[in-house]
């Protein structure tokens, strides 16, 4: 029988396939050969046999006919053959497909298209062998090209899916043809579990045998370029929950083959799959492998390969960023795995940090509203915590070896987002200027709370202002939102509003022209101007100064809002426009004398336009002049603002020097001074000074001593015109009539009497002190006339014997003598009711400037040559001899260095504060102090006398020398210099002086060095002044105190990100400072207690730098530097001999002990200088720096679970190694914490006065919480063993030290402590002094506060000892979850005593109350009784995360209320006893009182 060929089948095929019914196409299938069927399929999807114009318009008919005769067999009932047939037709469209697809050009795309939509249609009718042979054919062809079909995309998963979801069938190994595997469903008719030829069947599941497709197409190689399509189509399938993780990192895994240009789309295919799972380790990888390829730096621009695969980089995480974003917004605990992740990561649980790439997603996360709060603070706090802790690892020197280094940089993190902007990083540029705005107005309150240090807060807004001033510069995007920003929270005056002031002025003196096209934010600010305070106003208007000065639109709107408020009904709003007219003026003045200078310096360059710029520019200051004149005419108080303002513009070269301004102010107060200035010198006073003082209200109605002050000074400045000074003259000899008149004048002449009324409780005593405040501002005034007159008639070349009589000048001796009589009555008898005085210093009465202050004393302290003293004009030496004068002007610098507020022009008027000197005057008074005065002493040596001026030979007035003045002025010029970050140029300037360092506004680089000599110098002029026979202990306290200043900036710049060479030089000399502290120590300790607070402060501020390792030194693959016990005990051995000395010192005081005094004194030689007022201030210095010590280990053991995770990273995961450098980390806390609780042990041993005492304890109590950390630290890093170090702190602490904390409490705070019977005691013989001395009802009011008092000492005590048992017990309870982790008992090195408990003895039990008392005893006792219950495991719990403090702590269970109780009733019965003359009721009553 001959068989049909493939044509003539064909054209069968095509010829029924045209009927309505296929089910004749069915029966002419059943009856061809499965081969046939298959040739069939091969020929007609074969390309090469279609023909016609249109592709795809003929192909593929026999196909899909042939596809529906099969569904026919189906429906009709033969379901096993229909089955089949269909099984042989859809593989072969599989095989010709994956044969094909590879070669596929683009116009026979849409026929495959077609094939695989008639799979799709057909694909539920397949039967469980088809779906297998299909799926493990494309398989094959995943394992042999490393890719899919493209046209299987879509069907494919749905394929596997229903591959998952078929039932149990039997694979028979060994019958494959073609790729296909042998398959007996159990579903099938006729399925047979019986198979020959030695085959074996193995049953599988769907799931089964989709798992082995997914792990087998997981362990192929993937072409790059099909990598998205097969991560897309695994993406697809459902897998199960098992599956998910293989997959995942199979995929992750894939991400190091592709492409950059693939990563985007490869980024979103694993952003979509999180949705089954494993959220976490796919963000892990995901980041990992970022961290991995991109650089931390921009390479250079030379470099251009480099460059452009990092821009190119740049852009790709650009896009993979919003693809993140829009796959967080489909689902939200993506976004919540991602803050969980890095969360988990920057609390160091994972041993790592933030990397760039996912702190740009973070910001990128911030930008959805749903998490912009906690990815805000989230990233707060991680940029925040990442500055303290790299801070504090620096300043941890001990542990610095131990601890792995800081692996990012907040600096980095912040620059590397600002650099990428403009190349794909855009979207989150904004986020991160967000951010940084808010750190910078948090920090501060974050400071405030102490929650991290005051450095780490600066440091922080110091980065974050950088990178908002780099994005200001670089994109224009973010300028508006930078500035609006800056601009609301001056408005709104936020908590940092003066940071963002500065952060304003940076931007201006960036490039004004970058600000200028926003100016119109500023004049929007300006309407709500009033709102600010004036110290605001005028910081504001000296940022933007640059910008008003270049744009006159926006200062004439500055101008007219001024002009509105300056006549505001509120004084606050009026004294705001002074303000800001001062600064304008200022400011406009300062461009006006440069631009004259200009012209006097280079006459060709003037031209039309500087002319109209400098017409300009006068017109403007004369608009502010006159309405400066204006507020001349309001009420005194504005008027005194005003002229204040007025003479502070006096003070300035720059208006010093412009002839039209001084000659429109001169005008305005020629005719004011001749109202009140009296020419006769038949009156004893040159000024009419009652005329000042309303004679019915008594408050004054002119501010007399301000006018002539700006009168003075203006007088001064138009004498050095030559064309003014014929013009003046007649004013010149007013003044010198004022100064000759004022210095002979008495108090007498202004009807005031030195012995009368200057209280403000009358109105007589309201005039005597208005009146005497006026005339001692006007002898100041007149003072300060005749030094400057002096010093410029100096300056100016003139000789002495003049016409006039300034230049006598004893002239101003004799005046001074004035200021100080008026002064001293004034002082001591004005008094408020409560006999306190108002004024407290007559220095506060002082008015002179700053600036004068400067031009004085830099004549009347010569300079030190260091040879001979410095030459001093004849006409200075009067004045330099003069110890009180000098005394009073170095008093007044002091009060104006620290802007101490004046005294007020007239009672119940607050006074002003001086203004903030500027950099220059502030580095001229630091070396006017250090030249004419310290230096003496710096460049001396021990053993030779030292030759002195006259002014530092005796003591300054009222105990303080000018020595200490000036080394207190140069400590104020440190720390106002270290609030503005340049108080490296201070030292620079003292240590070389030259006029550019004086006009500078930044350090040189080299100024570490020089700050190094001057702590050097200083230190020797402490050894010189303790060399005396009678060393003054406050001169050498005070050089103490700036030397510490100084080693705080050199440990700011040792712990900080410096040069290396700038950290190893303040290294070195904070290791020269400790050494010499030391010796001061052991050898120069004297009995004064400042001094000892002093070196103690210096010491613990200087000692831990002597273990400090470089940076070289300290690299993680090193191995950690062995140590010994006895390390730490040399580096505390000053302060043990402290505490000793101490010791000793207190068992001869307080006669405790067996030991004579002659005993005592053999085993300390210097004990003499330990007395009953140094001891206690000793002891406590000493707990405030174990404290600061215990802070230290505190962090450091916060760092250990860090340190174990990063040791366990690096590790070779096939090798269990010991933790060697996290036990070393451990053995060394413990060593450290060893040598502290030695000092603690000493402290502990000796009895102590109560307070003393007190704080002992508290010591105690954080010793045992930072021990308690450490336990719960250890128990928590299971890869930690108990050390044998961690057992001797053990046995220490919770043995040794807690069995006599345990009798200290019972004979300190016991009910038979010989402190509470003193205290008793004394009380009782103050009540019966009392009694007797004022009465019965005064007596009553006396006892009364006594019982309360003692009520409240006895509260008190009790929260302190309840405070220690509840931390001791609480270590205790740690300690003992230790031991059950590692299955080791440590409960044998507790130390419990019945002490802790406060057993009751009999003895003192009271007796039983009588019938008909209170109940309260009752009560009492039923409290007492719980003591011994167990405390609640939820209660233990609560107090385990409450922060004791030492006056906060929760109610304990140990609290012995009946002892209290009883010490209670025993004080009320000792003073029952006093009051013989009360009646029975009365005592009753009180004692009723007394117990609520």
């Amino acid at each position: 029988m001959s068989h049909p060929t493939n044509s003539q089948v064909a054209e069968q095929i095509a010829e029924l396939g045209e009927q309505k019914s296929f089910s004749e196409l069915g029966q002419l299938l059943l009856s061809i050969e499965e081969g046939l069927v298959y040739s069939l399929v091969e020929s007609d999807l074969d390309e090469e046999s279609f023909t016609g114009d249109t592709p795809g318009a003929g192909f593929s008919t026999a196909t899909v006919y042939m596809f529906k005769g099969a569904s026919s067999l189906i429906e009709s009932g033969h379901t096993a053959d229909g089955k089949k047939i269909l099984g042989t037709i859809a593989s072969a469209c599989i095989s010709q497909i994956c044969e094909e697809v590879p070669k596929e050009n683009k116009e026979s795309g849409k026929r495959w298209t077609t094939v695989c939509n008639h799979l799709l249609e057909v694909l539920p009718q397949f039967g469980a062998s088809t779906i297998i042979d299909i799926a493990f054919r494309i398989l094959a062809e995943l394992k042999t090209s490393g890719s899919t079909p493209s046209v299987l995309h879509g069907f494919l998963p749905i394929l596997l899916d229903a591959l998952g979801a078929i039932g149990t069938v039997e694979i028979v190994n060994g019958s494959t043809n073609g790729g296909s595997v042998g398959v007996h469903d159990s579903d099938d008719e006729d399925a047979s579990g019986e198979t020959g030829g030695g085959n074996t069947n193995i049953t599988r599941t769907g799931g089964e045998l989709l798992a082995y497709w997914v792990n087998s197409a997981c362990s192929y190689r993937w072409d790059p370029h099909a990598s998205v399509a097969v991560c897309a189509l695994l993406r697809e399938i459902s897998l199960a929950e098992n599956m998910v993780p293989r997959v995942g990192r199979r995929m992750l895994d894939q991400l190091k083959h592709v492409e950059l240009t693939e990563l985007p789309a490869m980024i979103y295919q694993l952003l979509l799959f999180v949705r089954y799972g494993a959220k976490r380790d796919v963000l892990s990888g995901i980041f990992s492998f970022f961290d991995s390829i991109e650089s931390p730096q921009a390479p250079a621009e030379t470099d251009v390969e480099a460059h452009k695969r990092w821009r190119e980089l740049g852009d790709i995480e650009g896009t993979i960023m919003l693809n993140f974003s829009y796959s967080v917004k489909q689902d939200f605990e993506l976004g919540e795995a991602l803050i969980a992740y890095v969360r988990e990561r920057t609390d160091g649980t994972c041993g790592g940090t933030v990397s760039t790439f996912s702190f740009a997603c973070l910001l990128a996360l911030a930008r959805i509203h749903r998490f912009e709060d906690d990815v805000t603070k989230l990233l707060r706090t991680t940029i925040m915590k990442g500055i303290h802790d790299s801070m504090s690892l620096e300043a941890t020197v001990w542990a610095q070896p131990y601890l792995p280094p800081p692996t990012h940089s907040a600096q980095q993190l912040l620059s590397a987002v600002v650099s990428r902007a403009a190349y794909g990083w855009d979207q989150v540029t904004q986020t991160l200027v967000q951010l940084s705005l808010n750190i910078i107005d948090s920090s501060v309150g974050l400071q405030r709370r102490n929650v991290f240090s005051a450095g780490a807060c600066a440091e922080a807004r110091r980065i974050c202002a950088n990178a908002l001033r780099s994005a200001f510069s670089a994109h224009e995007f973010v300028r508006a939102e930078v500035l609006e920003q800056i601009l609301n929270r001056v408005m709104f005056l936020a908590e940092g509003h003066t940071h963002f002031i500065e952060l304003l002025r940076d931007l201006v003196a960036d490039d004004p022209d970058l600000v200028r096209p926003y100016a119109s934010k500023l004049v929007d600010m300006f309407d709500s101007i009033s709102a600010l305070t004036p110290t605001s106003v005028e910081q504001l208007l000296r940022a933007a100064a640059p910008l008003f000065l270049e744009d006159a639109s926006l200062r004439a709107s500055l101008t007219l809002v001024l002009r509105k408020i300056l006549f505001a009904h509120s004084f606050d709003d009026r004294r705001t426009a002074l303000s800001g007219l001062s600064v304008l003026a200022n400011r406009l003045s300062a461009a006006l004398d440069a631009f004259q200078q200009q012209i006097q310096s280079r006459p060709d360059s003037v031209n039309g336009r500087t002319t109209r710029r400098i017409d300009e520019l006068l017109s403007a200051l004369l608009e502010l002049i006159g309405l400066l004149r204006r507020c001349l005419t309001q009420q005194p108080e504005v008027r005194v603002m005003a002229y204040e303002k007025i003479a502070q513009l006096l003070d300035t070269r720059h208006i010093c020097r412009n002839n039209v301004i001084l000659d429109a102010l001169y005008e305005i107060f020629r005719i004011e001074f001749s109202k009140y200035y009296c020419s006769d010198r038949n009156f004893d006073s040159p000024i009419n000074v009652l005329m000042c003082v309303n004679p019915s209200t008594h408050k004054v109605v002119m501010p007399i001593a301000s006018f002539l002050q700006c009168f003075a000074k203006l007088t001064l400045a138009r004498s050095s015109f030559a064309e003014t000074r014929s013009g003046s003259l007649g004013f010149l000899d007013a003044w010198t009539d004022i100064c000759e008149r004022f210095s002979k004048v008495n108090i007498e002449d202004f009807e005031l009497d030195p012995t009368g009324d200057y209280t403000l409780s009358n109105p007589i005593g309201l005039r005597n002190y208005n009146t005497a405040l006026l005339v001692i501002g006007c002898l100041d005034t007149s003072l300060e006339y005749a030094l400057l007159y002096g010093v410029r008639s100096l300056n100016s070349g003139s000789t002495s014997g003049a016409r006039c009589a300034l230049d006598n000048p004893a002239l101003a001796i004799e005046i001074f003598s004035k200021f100080n009589r008026f002064s001293d009555i004034l002082y001591n008898r004005c008094v408020k009711d409560d006999k306190k005085r108002v004024i407290g210093s007559i220095t506060d009465l002082t008015t002179m400037s700053l600036p004068a202050l400067v031009q004085i004393l830099r004549q009347i302290l010569p300079e030190y040559n260091g040879r001979n003293i410095g030459n001093v004009d004849s006409r200075m030496a009067l004045w330099s001899a003069n110890n009180k004068l000098i005394w009073h002007l170095l008093d007044a610098t002091l009060s104006r260095i620290q802007r101490r507020r004046l005294i007020g022009f007239s009672a119940g008027v607050q006074g002003s504060l001086p203004p903030v000197p500027d950099v220059s005057t502030v580095l001229e008074v630091g070396y006017i102090v250090y030249a004419g005065a310290l230096v003496y002493y710096a460049s001396a040596r021990p053993d030779e006398e030292v030759e002195l001026p006259l002014y530092l030979r005796s003591k300054g007035n009222r105990g303080r020398s000018v020595l200490q003045l000036c080394s207190d002025i140069l400590g104020a010029c440190i720390t106002d210099l270290a609030t503005r970050g340049i108080v490296d140029l201070l030292s620079a300037t003292l240590m070389r002086p030259s006029p550019a360092l004086f006009t500078a506004t930044s350090a040189p680089e080299d100024a570490c060095a020089d700050m190094a000599l001057l702590v050097g110098r200083l230190r020797n002029s402490v050894t010189v002044l303790l060399a005396q026979p009678s060393a003054p202990m406050k001169d050498v306290v005070s050089i103490l105190a700036t030397i510490q200043l100084l080693t705080t900036r050199l440990a700011e710049i040792a712990t900080g990100n410096t040069v290396d060479s700038h950290r190893e030089e303040a290294v070195e000399c904070l290791k020269q400072c400790a050494e010499w502290t030391v010796t001061l120590v052991d050898k120069e300790l004297r009995g004064d207690v400042g001094y000892m607070k002093a070196v103690i402060t210096l010491l613990t501020e200087c000692q831990p730098f002597t273990q400090y390792v470089s940076v070289r030194q300290r690299a993680w693959s090193m191995p950690p530097p062995a140590v010994g016990p006895s390390s730490d005990g040399r580096e505390m051995a000053p302060i043990n001999h402290v505490v000793v000395g101490a010791s000793l010192a207190a068992r001869i005081l307080y006669k405790e002990g067996d030991e004579t005094a002659d005993e005592i004194e053999e085993q300390e030689p210097d004990l003499e200088i330990y007395n009953q007022r140094t001891v206690p201030k000793i002891v406590v210095a000493a707990t405030l720096w174990l404290r600061a010590e215990l802070q230290q280990i505190n962090w450091t053991v916060g760092q250990l679970k860090r340190c174990v995770q990063v040791e366990i990273s690096k590790q070779d995961v096939s090798e269990a190694e010991d933790l060697e450098r996290s036990i070393c980390a451990e053995r060394r806390i413990c060593l450290r914490l060893m040598a502290l609780s030695h000092i603690m042990m000493r402290l502990l041993k000796t009895r102590w006065q109560k307070m003393t005492n007190d704080a002992v304890v508290r010591t105690f109590q954080e010793v045992h919480k930072t021990f308690g950390l450490l336990t719960r630290t250890k128990t928590a890093c299971k890869d930690l063993p108990i050390t044998e170090s961690y057992i001797d702190v053990l046995s220490l602490i919770c043995s040794e030290l807690n069995t006599h904390v345990y009798n200290m409490l019972i004979e300190k705070y016991g009910n038979n402590s010989s402190v509470g019977r003193a205290d008793d005691a004394k009380d009782g013989e103050t009540g019966k002094t009392t009694s007797k001395g004022k009465g019965k009802g005064k007596g009553k009011e006396t006892l009364t506060a006594g019982v309360k008092n003692k009520s409240q000492q006895i509260m008190k005590d009790s929260t302190l000892v309840s405070s220690l048992i509840f931390q001791i017990e609480t270590t205790e309870k740690h300690v003992g979850n230790l031991g059950k982790k590692f299955n080791t008992s440590l409960a044998h090195y507790l130390k419990r005593s019945t002490a802790r408990d406060f057993r009751i003895r009999e003895s003192d039990i009271p007796a039983p109350p009588k019938f008909g008392h209170s109940r309260s005893s009752y009560e009492d006792s039923s409290i007492g009784e719980t003591n011994g219950d167990p405390v609640d495991e939820e209660d233990e719990q609560v107090a385990e995360d409450v922060e004791l403090n030492d006056y906060e702590s929760p109610e304990t269970q140990v609290m012995d209320l009946v002892d209290l109780d009883a010490r209670m009733d025993e004080d009320e019965q000792n003073e029952d006893e006093d009051e013989d003359e009360d009646d029975e009721s009365e005592r009753q009553s009180s004692k009723r009182a007394r117990r609520y």
